[in-house]
């Protein structure tokens, strides 16, 4: 047999250590250093996809030789396997592209109506270091930043507006350019779309938390180049009363 065969139980053991053992090592070990603890675990996380598909496509190899060494290289069974395998394949392919669909065409439509929605609730505020930042009627203090007109934008509700002074509100600004310059927003929905996709692991949930925690941390750091750091604090302090 051509097939590397050992490939699979070494590919299979890979998975298995990501998705059950590192998370649990992982979680809380990078909080110093967070832009290397979110590089590591999107590093593991795509490894083990990588391993996944390896695992599958040398399984098939191995069992398309192991037929013809039973069957014979020329005989008609084989051709017939050969050729229903590949459609097989294109159906299964067809299978898995309707499922994905169908777990994200909800959560398209909902980001569709809520930008339709934020678009219609804003009113624009001022440009802070080019950034465009929108007010929003909401009665809770309230911060985030997302795509406007096609341009990244940050909203911050009524009810922050009244409770930062305006050194916190440069800070809070400062935080939010973090994550449109971290792209966080892209890196959080992947880390969404992984617990979507795969709901019964514990570990994509895990992803998913880390992910959120070590882009505040980031945006964080980013805030501290250009604000002192009691004046963030005090300002993220407001937002958790």
């Amino acid at each position: 047999m051509n097939a590397p065969v050992l490939y699979i139980p070494l590919a299979i053991e890979w998975v298995i250590l990501i998705t059950a053992l590192m998370p649990r090592l992982l979680v809380g070990m990078f909080y110093n250093v967070p832009k290397f603890g979110l590089f590591l675990w999107f590093t593991y996380f795509i490894s083990s996809v990588l391993a996944s598909f390896v695992a599958i496509f040398v399984t098939i190899w191995a069992l398309s030789e192991y037929i013809e060494l039973l069957w014979g290289s020329s005989s008609i069974e084989l051709e017939l396997f050969n050729h229903l395998g590949l459609w097989a394949l294109v159906a299964l392919s067809g299978i898995v592209i309707a499922v994905l669909n169908l777990k994200t065409e909800p959560l398209v439509q909902r980001a569709s109506f809520a930008k339709k929605e934020l678009a219609s609730a804003s009113k624009f505020l001022v440009k802070f270091k080019g950034v465009a930042v929108y007010e929003i009627t909401l009665p809770i203090p309230l911060a985030f930043n997302s795509k406007m007109n096609g341009k990244h934008s940050i909203f911050v509700s009524a009810s922050a507006l009244q409770e930062l002074d305006e050194i916190e509100l440069d800070a809070l600004y400062w935080h939010e350019i973090g994550h449109i310059r971290g792209r966080h927003n892209l890196i959080r929905s992947f880390a969404r779309a992984v617990t979507l996709l795969t709901p019964i692991l514990s570990a994509s949930k895990l992803f998913a938390a880390e992910t959120e925690h070590l882009t505040e941390l980031i945006a964080d750091n980013y805030a501290k180049k250009h604000i002192d750091e009691e004046t963030l604090a005090s300002a993220r302090t407001k937002f958790l009363e």
